[in-house]
């Protein structure tokens, strides 16, 4: 573990306020769907307007993982976009809360299809590269862990404090008043970072000064099976996870107090934020798969808890809960962690660091497991026979049969619990890589280790791609 490339703790403190700026920004744009509603726009066509940048989010992500991994700029890979995405994001981001009123419904539909494609576009441009940095930033993996920690702490904290004020601000300044405060303060928080942040780690083909061709690129993702796991189970979990989607419902219909809803939706974020913050500290000790399978069945044994219990007792069904979304924060923290991971094998394995693809991918399956799980919950509700609207006469939710409430308690706890079963059975049975193997992949795709010191690694995970003599 000596003489590893290391990144500064003022970088690290950076990285964490470029999430938190980052997260504090979508945490405004995350309420679209409520704007459209506001202009008078129906909440079907506005299910489909937002649905068509979706498609484009298909071809976006990918097409800009694959320009990432071929374009060196000043002869950096991230740190170029990340500045160019921070200054574009804020634009794209104001014009798409700001429809002049005077356009009629189809004119307002594509200024906001039009807008949320470029905030799309611009949000990639950001994220893809800000999850390859540690991997150019250090070459330590506890370093990596210990960065990529501080980022997730840095996003769960800022996110909670959007979705907190969103409301009064929006209240005192309206949609496109508040989208321009959101806007300063997120991108305030991200500048310093693009400022700052280096890339230190030089892998071999970087040093060679060599770009990625399409077909070494199609080599690295066949050779890849890691990546392809874990993108899986993020898939998986991220689906499953209908906690906070399922907050408002349980609130009101299982605890029959919609002001609940405040209670699950911190009992979800502590657990976030207490495990990002121990994760550097427990990974010095223990493998990080290890934590995350521990946390994984925990996160199951807890959800089946919380169904047996049931939702009448309020105190214990709560602790349940808070229990259980422990879970949640193990694979929201450590499944990020191992996709950093499988570029050292697949770089290992191909001889090609194509960090740009593997985290346009990662975008790419984040964002399609959130519209996704939007439309199971709306598709299980109907299963389930919930009513929706309001009751005429009293102004307030309908009263659900006792049938649909159990339905509700069932969505809210058995499908995240069949998520950590299928990830854990799908991790523990092709999952193969450990800390210690992606410490020497990660030296040895830099040139720090050669070909004789990595017997131990070629034996396990056969011949490397590129043989450093």
């Amino acid at each position: 573990m000596e003489n590893n490339i290391m990144s500064s703790k003022k970088e690290k403190i950076l990285y964490a306020l470029f999430f938190a700026g980052q997260n504090f920004l979508w945490g405004y744009v995350s309420f679209i769907a409520n704007y459209m509603t506001d202009l008078g726009i129906d909440a079907t066509l506005a299910a489909i307007v937002i649905l068509i940048p979706k498609i484009w989010d298909a071809i976006n992500d990918t097409f800009f993982g694959y320009v990432m991994d071929k374009v060196r700029i000043k002869g950096q890979k991230f740190m170029p976009w990340i500045r160019i995405g921070v200054t574009a994001i804020i634009l794209a981001s104001i014009f798409m809360f700001n429809v002049p009123k005077t356009l009629n419904i189809t004119g307002k539909c594509i200024w906001i299809v039009v807008g949320y494609v470029l905030f799309d576009a611009c949000y990639t441009m950001l994220d893809a590269p800000a999850f390859a940095m540690p991997n150019y930033m250090t070459t330590s993996i506890q370093e990596r862990t210990s960065i990529i920690s501080a980022g997730k702490l840095g996003g769960v904290v800022a996110a909670i404090i959007a979705s907190t004020v969103v409301s009064f601000i929006r209240g005192a300044l309206g949609w496109g008043g508040a989208v321009i405060v959101y806007s300063i303060i997120g991108v305030g928080l991200m500048y310093p970072f693009a400022l700052i942040g280096k890339e230190r780690v030089k892998p071999v083909q970087d040093e060679k000064n060599e770009t990625i061709t399409f077909k070494q690129m199609g080599k690295y993702l066949k050779t890849n099976k890691y990546l392809l796991v874990v993108l899986i189970a993020l898939f998986v979990c991220g689906f499953a996870c209908v906690e906070a989607a399922m907050g408002q419902y349980i609130a009101t219909h299982c605890y029959e107090d919609p002001n609940y809803q405040a209670v699950i939706a911190g009992i979800c974020a502590v657990p976030v934020i207490l495990i990002s913050a121990l994760i550097p500290t427990v990974a010095k000790k223990i493998d990080k798969f290890y934590i995350l399978i521990f946390g994984l069945a925990f996160g199951l044994v807890f959800n089946v808890a919380a169904y047996f219990i049931g939702y009448e007792n309020k105190v214990l069904s709560i602790i349940c809960v808070g229990l259980k979304c422990c879970g949640m924060a193990f694979f929201q923290i450590i499944l990020y962690m191992l996709i950093a991971d499988t570029v050292e094998f697949g770089a290992y394995k191909s001889g090609t660091h194509a960090d740009g693809i593997t985290f346009s991918l990662q975008t790419f399956v984040s964002k399609l497991k959130g519209a996704l799980m939007t439309s199971f919950i709306l598709f299980a509700l109907g299963q389930i026979k919930f009513v929706s609207g309001t009751d005429p006469v009293t102004n307030k939710p309908f009263v659900q049969t006792v049938e649909v409430v159990k339905g509700l308690w069932g969505i809210f706890n058995i499908i995240p619990a069949a998520g950590y079963f299928i990830s854990l059975v799908l991790l523990i049975l092709f999952y193969k890589l450990r800390d210690k193997d992606v410490q020497k992949m990660a030296k040895y795709n830099c040139g720090e280790l050669k070909y004789s010191d990595i017997s131990d690694t070629i034996k396990k995970f056969g011949e490397p791609g590129v043989i450093n003599k």
